[in-house]
């Protein structure tokens, strides 16, 4: 403006001086007529403006302001359908750049409003997802589950519980799985899922059903040939509910068929322990599996699991020592095969103990078989087969085991004393003794043994006298007349010693005693003089355990409890290792045979911290 304003004076200046040169302007210079006012001035402006169009230019042009310049146009025309291809156009370009994503999903949102579009659902499922609204994610994804094929349904739904379970709302994630469940049988992927949210959620779904689920997914795993996919599917689902039996067997089925027998019982055994209710039948079938396979230390297991240990049954012990038929496969006959005898010993003497009659003796000529073989301990096995006849004197096999180890060992001491407790059992003058059969056959065997092995007279004459009360007869007249003689003589012998004993010193004194003892060792009349010479005489020679063993016996015959107890305790505190450990296992016998359990208990408990202790160590596993 400031240089028009300069020049035109100048151009008037110009003009003027021009003038005298040419005084008419060209052709047209006035054709048009000026403006006649500033409004004129400018519409003529704005009228050369429209009349030159403005040039196109190639290349990309601004998609976001034109999609923008559209929705504008196709919302102030009111076109719904040009709208809403406009608002899916904007919406996903915004999406691609990832700016302005509220505004992406407002668009969205209003153009499945206009329209449904099933794609465009899910996209704006994957964005409410990406801004962190897995709710609004699994909302709008819901519609898009509808008029599809089981198989696509089962997908969408798949997702929507997926969002459902991010968006912290399991139950509706558990509902949704079992919907996809249905629709598509044979996706273990849905059922992995339903199961993965018991592991974290066990409100929404139990952990019974969740195992369930995973179980159902492995099935589905196996049919389709995925194996490894199936075992792990198995894994969980014992995990998360050892109680589920159905997980357990076919984990441990698994588990077997590739080699792995072992975690296969472990996990039998963590489902019964998980599981009170069936835990005895699971690991009955352990056991079975076990000896089917002849693993005896996983029997072993199986049975101590079973708490069978605890619980006594002579007769199977009985049929496991014997070999008997019908032997059952029970734990007794897993002792036995695994070579536990001491254990097997410790169940007999328990059954024993409960036992009466034939029944005890049948249990104790067991014992006595398990002592005097496996367990080599000669001693025990003649204390057993006593018991047994004491027990039972119609048992021809007790007097055949004794009778046998008399022969083996050339001392028939341990077949008297069984034989005079037998007679010990009659009254002389009471003839109503029961089992009278039994005692007569006893008592003739050892008026025989008597006079012709032993030539002791008095002992003889002492049976006859029991036989007459139960069987009178006058043969046994006669043959007491003919005894008493030798009697007379062998009292005289008698008497002579107690007199050498009387007159004997110090340094004669052993010698004295011997010669007493040996002299009233079978006349049961003697009894309380024999105990005192006996218990002299194994305080003045300790090292000669055969006066103890046969004090011992006597005061057992005798039922002088309080005195053998004394005197195994005594061994307890002065004797030798093995000899504490029998008096201790013996004084627990007595304990638990007059019901003190808690004494019994006592007398054990000192020998479980030596090693080799393996008697004290199964009476106190039992």
């Amino acid at each position: 403006m400031a240089e028009t304003q300069d020049t035109e004076p100048n151009a008037e200046a110009d003009e003027g001086a021009e003038t005298t040169d040419r005084q008419t302007l060209p052709p047209g210079f006035v054709s048009v007529a000026a403006p006649g006012s500033a409004g004129a001035l400018v519409g003529a402006w704005l009228d050369g403006t429209r009349a030159s169009s403005l040039p196109r230019r190639a290349g990309a042009r601004a998609e976001q302001a034109w999609l923008r310049g559209r929705l504008q146009q196709a919302q102030r025309s009111k076109d719904l359908e040009l709208e809403r291809v406009a608002s899916v156009q904007l919406a996903r370009a915004l999406a691609a750049r990832g700016s302005e994503l509220d505004m992406a999903t407002r668009l969205a949102r209003r153009a499945l409003v206009l329209g449904e579009d099933p794609q465009l659902r899910e996209e704006l499922s994957g964005w409410f997802a990406g801004l962190g609204e897995p709710a609004l994610a699994a909302a709008t994804l819901r519609p898009a589950a509808m008029d599809r094929s089981p198989e696509q349904s089962a997908l969408i739904l798949t997702r929507i519980a997926v969002l459902e379970a991010r968006a912290g709302s399991p139950e509706s994630a558990v509902d949704v799985l079992s919907d996809a469940g249905q629709k598509a049988p044979g996706d273990a992927l849905i059922l992995e899922l339903l199961g993965g949210i018991g592991a974290w959620a066990p409100n929404a779904i139990s952990p019974a059903r969740a195992a369930d689920a995973y179980v159902e997914g492995a099935r589905r795993r196996e049919a389709r040939g995925e194996r490894a996919a199936a075992f792990e599917d198995l894994l969980r689902a014992f995990e998360l509910c050892p109680q589920s039996a159905i997980a357990a067997e076919l984990l441990a089925q698994s588990l077997a068929a590739r080699g792995r027998v072992g975690p296969a019982d472990e996990v039998l055994r963590e489902h019964a322990l998980a599981s009170e209710r069936r835990a005895l039948s699971t690991h009955l079938g352990r056991l079975r599996d076990a000896l089917g396979a002849d693993d005896l230390p996983r029997a072993l297991a199986a049975g101590l699991d079973a708490g069978l240990d605890l619980e006594l049954d002579p007769d199977a012990s009985f049929r496991a020592v014997t070999h008997a038929e019908g032997a059952s496969k029970g734990f007794d006959e897993v002792l036995a095969r695994a070579g536990l005898h001491e254990l097997l010993a410790a169940r007999l003497q328990l059954g024993l103990e409960q036992q009466s009659g034939a029944g005890r003796a049948r249990l104790g000529l067991a014992l006595g078989r398990l002592y005097s073989g496996p367990l080599n301990s000669p001693e025990r096995a003649v204390d057993a087969w006593m018991a047994a006849l004491v027990a039972d004197p119609t048992s021809e096999d007790a007097k055949l085991a004794l009778r046998s180890h008399a022969a083996a060992t050339r001392d028939q001491a341990p077949l008297v004393e069984a034989l005079i407790r037998v007679g010990r059992c009659i009254t002389p003058g009471d003839a109503s003794t029961p089992g009278a059969d039994g005692i007569e056959s006893c008592l003739r065997e050892l008026m025989v043994m008597a006079e012709q092995r032993l030539s002791d007279p008095t002992l003889a004459a002492w049976a006859l006298e029991r036989l007459a009360t139960i069987a009178p007869d006058a043969e046994l007249d006669g043959q007491r007349e003919r005894l008493r003689p030798r009697a007379r003589l062998q009292q005289e012998a008698t008497q002579n010693a107690r007199s050498a004993l009387a007159e004997a010193g110090d340094a004669g004194r052993g010698a004295a005693l011997r010669r007493l003892v040996a002299a009233l060792r079978f006349q049961p009349e003697a009894a309380d003089e024999l105990v005192g010479l006996l218990r002299e005489l194994s305080l003045a020679e300790p090292e000669e355990r055969v006066w103890r063993a046969q004090l011992e016996r006597l005061l057992e015959r005798e039922q002088r409890q309080d005195e053998l107890v004394q005197l195994l305790e005594s061994q307890l505190e002065g004797g030798s290792k093995a000899e504490a450990e029998r008096a201790a296992l013996r004084l627990s016998q007595l304990r638990r045979a007059s019901g003190d359990a808690v004494a019994a208990v006592r007398y054990l408990e000192p020998l479980l911290d030596g090693a080799g202790q393996r008697a004290a160590w199964c009476m106190m596993l039992l």
